[in-house]
């Protein structure tokens, strides 16, 4: 039987994907310096996209409503382990037939040479692997250990997948979000929260930009502090693991209260262009899972690979004012469009393989 879908989740996973989107978008321009203003505008993105995203992965995991353990892990097997490497072998196949000439001229084509570019393609797709080993920890968890160990089990290994060594796709940082959003649920956590609780999300939306302003949060901080094996102080790696858990939740609180209330301004039939808008927005929701991966494909490599081969993305972001507000956006809606109408066709035609 089909899941019952529920609209302002779907509205919220589509705004999510259209930020991942935009994201990737600049990305591509190139690594250029963001003066003054700037960076808070993209700390506020960076700090809350990915662990708003892994929040809804872990509110929408439900280990109890499968009998079996290994039913749940054949479905998320199927879900989301089976995709990335799908399009991540896709992409790396991609890439090795762009770049043989060069690979051969290198000398670089041996099979174990191939063999790990395709695996540092699929690897890219962090989010689907990061969400599948999660949801198969978590749910080894909830159905081998009693119910009334079951949260303390679940919290002492969000700490102790950071003592792991190696954690490329950032497993420790997905868990402890994908965990707050399972707690979510089982404490019967609704969007209508928002409603009840609108002052507690008006001092959580200060405390966020407040802590923005103060502390710049930006991409290292994102991707560091994977575990306690690096150069840092143990201190240092700890505090680094706790402020981008704090922020991502303040940032989850903070946007999830100003979707809640657009989405129930536009409930209200107020504004007729903010209807076609949100109603396009739920559809991006509907298919978050397969513009995820389109969007790879799309965006990160064939996208990416142009701007790098042309010199447009030297171009575009000579002023880095124009760059961000500008170009991320007017060439950001183009790659969003063309990531949908691209992932429903895949869908159509070819979604049991591809998805």
């Amino acid at each position: 039987m089909q899941k019952k879908r529920i609209a302002e989740w779907d509205y919220v996973k589509g705004f999510l994907i259209i930020m991942v989107i935009l994201g990737h978008t600049t990305a591509a321009f190139g690594d250029y310096e963001k003066p003054g203003l700037l960076i808070y505008f993209s700390s506020y993105t960076v700090s809350f996209i990915m662990p708003f995203f892994l929040l809804t992965t872990g509110y929408f995991l439900n280990p109890s409503s499968y009998e079996r353990l290994s039913d749940f892990v054949k479905a998320k097997s199927r879900r989301l382990l089976y995709p990335a490497l799908v399009w991540g072998g896709t992409a790396g196949c991609l890439q090795i037939s762009i770049n043989v000439a060069k690979m051969i001229r290198a000398g670089s084509y041996s099979a174990e040479a191939l063999l790990y570019r395709v695996i540092s393609y699929t690897s890219s797709l962090w989010y689907l692997f990061a969400s599948w080993l999660c949801a198969v920890i978590l749910g080894c968890i909830v159905k081998k250990v009693p119910e009334k160990y079951a949260a303390l089990a679940l919290s002492l290994c969000a700490v102790a997948l950071h003592l792991i060594p190696t954690d490329q796709w950032y497993v420790a940082f997905a868990f402890s979000f994908i965990l707050t959003g399972y707690f979510l649920r089982m404490a019967k956590f609704e969007l209508g929260w928002f409603d009840r609780h609108s002052i507690v999300c008006c001092i959580t939306i200060v405390l966020y930009l407040a802590l923005l302003f103060w502390y710049k949060y930006d991409f290292s901080v994102y991707v560091a502090g994977c575990n306690l094996f690096t150069n840092n102080p143990m201190g240092v790696q700890i505090k680094i693991n706790g402020f981008r858990w704090f922020m991502g939740i303040l940032g989850s609180v903070s946007t999830g209260y100003i979707l809640h209330l657009v989405w129930k301004f536009m409930e209200a039939g107020k504004s007729k262009f903010l209807n076609v808008i949100g109603a396009c927005v739920v559809k991006l929701g509907e298919m978050s899972l397969e513009m995820y991966c389109t969007q790879f494909l799309i965006v990160e490599c064939v996208f990416l690979k142009i701007m790098n081969r042309s010199g447009l993305g030297k171009i575009f972001s000579q002023n880095p004012y124009i760059c961000y507000f500008v170009w991320r956006h007017l060439i950001g809606l183009l790659m969003i469009a063309a990531v949908y109408y691209v992932g429903s066709f895949f869908k159509r035609k070819a979604g049991k393989w591809l998805y």
